[in-house]
């Protein structure tokens, strides 16, 4: 029996971790929102880290996880133990380098941190995924805030790509890399359009 790798990608909500927060801290209602939040992202959190356990366990287990870079919870301790457990290496990656754009069609830039137990992935993000500064931005506040909560079409591909190639180095299958590595700078052709 051919065993297959396996990898858990986490993104658990942040928003008790997000800057805009502060903003929230001068309102009567924080102390009951913030302690929901923390009761909130604790449980999903130590749900998160079960099934991690398990998919670490697997001989070609593998976890990453994302989160915007200004998140206050990659502090967490928490969150550092599930870094430190898994092995976690990081990454630095802009939004505006990956077609993250507003509702004007501007790039946002939305910083975020990719951490992986699986080189691999740091190494697809690693080039051309940070803000080259040829380009203003949009603010990514307001009704343009969900526009960032999804992931854009290259960074998908990016992610996928690194999965193949993982999988590729370790069961001698040329299939999973036959896409080049330059060529993730552009998305596949079916996949140019928004998902209506």
């Amino acid at each position: 029996m051919i065993e297959v790798p396996v990898f858990l990608f986490g993104s658990l909500p942040c928003t008790l971790g997000s800057p805009w927060q502060q903003l929230n801290k001068r309102r009567k209602s924080w102390p009951a929102r913030s302690k929901y939040l923390r009761n909130q992202i604790i449980a999903l959190h130590d749900n998160f880290m079960t099934l991690a356990m398990h998919i670490a366990a697997h001989k070609d287990g593998n976890v990453c996880y994302e989160w915007p870079s200004q998140c206050t919870l990659w502090r967490d301790p928490r969150v550092i133990r599930m870094i430190t457990k898994f092995k976690m290496d990081m990454v630095a990656i802009n939004g505006c380098m990956l077609g993250l754009k507003s509702s004007k069609g501007n790039p946002i830039k939305k910083p975020w941190t990719l951490r992986s137990s699986f080189p691999e992935l740091l190494e697809v993000f690693c080039e051309s995924c940070l803000c080259d500064k040829c380009h203003t931005h949009d603010l990514a506040a307001g009704r343009q805030m969900a526009k960032t909560s999804y992931y854009p079409r290259l960074m998908t591909d990016k992610i996928h790509h690194a999965m193949k190639v993982y999988i590729a180095h370790r069961t001698s299958d040329p299939d999973p890399i036959a896409k080049k590595p330059e060529d993730l700078n552009q998305p596949d052709a079916w996949l140019t359009s928004e998902v209506q």
